[in-house]
């Protein structure tokens, strides 16, 4: 069996795996939801102050509020870009699922589309509309730099994660191809949680590091989850 084969064949078991993941992971998202708006309310109380990390994030969002969303008017700027990372973040699932990327597809009117081997599964389906990918790619580069470089990466984390907040908002909605494919409702239960998740986490990590990101993700758990856990 050659390298191609066996990564095809890694990729139909992860593909089954996930698959039959899909409604258990819906349930678990739809128990947290609760426990992860309340942690995500807590965490703004905590965050929420003049610190240098506060303050340029928070100028990165103002910057993308008010002067990315005039660019976005510009097609190379807004249409383009918004669907070619679109297209690169299921491809970046799609990679580490696995899956050879055959071909990535952007157009300034078509909007864009990918080509994998295989039969993909719903991780890839739906991971643009919950997966901040720019932010998360930030995140190595906000504990790397040293200060005067951090806060400009904090500036850029802002506009990244602003960025996601509206093209989520914007690309979500049950006429999205995506959304059909995975089904509206399954979609519905799982999409809020895993936004509030990887959103306000990576809040909580660019604010005030990882500690504060693990105390935000244990707060999501419910009660139940944490005493199966060990907590």
């Amino acid at each position: 069996m050659n390298r191609s084969n066996r990564r095809q064949l890694v990729a139909g078991i992860l593909d089954r795996l996930i698959e039959f993941s899909k409604w258990p992971t819906g349930l678990v998202c739809l128990l947290m939801l609760p426990t992860t708006v309340w942690a995500s309310f807590l965490l703004i109380l905590k965050i929420v102050r003049p610190t240098p990390e506060f303050i340029a994030f928070s100028l990165g969002v103002v910057t993308y509020v008010v002067v990315a969303r005039w660019l976005e008017r510009i097609r190379i700027f807004g249409t383009f870009f918004s669907t070619l990372e679109h297209e690169l973040t299921h491809g970046l699932v799609a990679t580490l699922t696995f899956h050879r990327v055959l071909s990535i597809r952007s157009t300034w009117r078509s909007g864009g589309h990918i080509t994998i081997e295989g039969q993909g599964n719903w991780w890839i389906t739906l991971s643009p509309y919950f997966l901040p990918t720019v932010s998360l790619l930030l995140l190595p580069m906000i504990v790397i730099s040293p200060w005067p470089v951090r806060w400009g990466v904090l500036g850029l984390q802002g506009v990244s994660w602003a960025y996601h907040v509206w093209s989520t908002i914007r690309e979500t909605h049950r006429h999205q191809s995506d959304i059909k494919k995975v089904g509206w409702l399954f979609a519905f239960i799982f999409l809020p949680t895993a936004n509030l998740v990887t959103m306000m986490g990576v809040l909580a990590f660019a604010s005030d590091g990882i500690e504060r990101c693990r105390d935000f993700l244990v707060d999501c758990l419910p009660w139940f989850l944490l005493t199966a856990a060990g907590h």
